[in-house]
């Protein structure tokens, strides 16, 4: 079947799915605090039900019914022999490693489609360095032992589901723990150039520093980020010496963005070609 949609006014009500990454996170959260939590999630997807059928396995209540999420912890949680399921969500494996590794279980991820070719490197060795034991066969996530508390450091690089993981462990551990990011490391990509006409696509991990690149040529960093070194350049001038005022008159002008919600930037009711004219 074909449809043709011409230009003009519409009406009508639109459905926008939650958040998987917000969504992930606070399903692990409820089942980690201390009380039952009802949770709104408006658009269930397969990850977020392997995140909730993982926990139900580690020893948490979890219903699910429509787009209510009702989370209740467990205190007689299984300490050995536990299999997680986490289908192909990433989300799930490396918010729950570490999780598992705080609670002492014992037992096997189960990993789907591509899961086991992702990487799990540096956490997989700050784990086993903190007491966890792992190893992979095929698709099969073995793990063991009990993280012990102290200092975690990373690379300050690195996808923010890792450190997420450990924000949901380290609270866990019986003794005081810090998450240190780590200076430097190799950075996603360095010398980018864009010439008119052209496309650039930058392709990463989450969290791996795309959206920040991106507010950082915009100048539109959040008030704890700053750019230390290197240059930004526009038609040859580096951009990162100019005040606010140019700065101004650049953005929009000259240069646009288009953030991850395309609609708190673009009228629904135009042609997006229309509106990047």
């Amino acid at each position: 079947m074909t449809e043709t949609i011409l230009p003009g006014p519409r009406r009508g009500s639109v459905s926008i799915p939650a958040s998987k990454s917000r969504a992930h996170r606070l399903l692990i959260c409820s089942a980690l605090q201390g009380r039952p939590r009802e949770l709104i999630c408006e658009g269930i997807s397969k990850d977020i039900e392997a995140t909730a059928a993982c926990l139900r396995e580690m020893g948490s209540r979890v219903e699910i019914g429509g787009d209510r999420i009702r989370v209740s912890p467990d205190t007689e949680a299984r300490r050995e022999g536990v299999t997680l399921r986490c289908g192909e969500s990433g989300s799930t494996l490396r918010f729950l490693l570490p999780v598992a590794g705080a609670m002492g279980l014992a037992g096997e991820f189960v990993l789907e489609g591509r899961l086991a070719e992702r990487p799990l490197q540096p956490l997989w060795d700050v784990l086993c360095e903190k007491g966890m034991r792992l190893s992979l066969e095929g698709r099969w996530l073995s793990f063991s032992g009990r993280l012990r508390p102290g200092t975690y450091e990373m690379p300050g690089n690195i996808s923010s589901q890792f450190v997420s993981g450990l924000l949901f462990a380290l609270p866990l551990l019986t003794g005081e723990s810090d998450d240190i990011p780590k200076a430097g490391g190799d950075w996603l990509y360095s010398g980018a150039y864009l010439t008119e006409g052209k496309i650039l696509g930058i392709v990463g991990e989450s969290g791996s520093g795309k959206s920040v690149s991106a507010y950082s040529i915009m100048q539109i960093l959040e008030k704890n980020g700053s750019i230390k070194s290197g240059q930004i350049l526009y038609k040859g001038e580096d951009i990162t010496k100019w005040p606010e005022s140019r700065m101004r008159d650049f953005r929009g002008k000259c240069c646009s963005i288009i953030f991850q919600d395309p609609m708190t930037s673009l009228n629904p009711v135009f042609t997006i070609g229309f509106q990047l004219k």
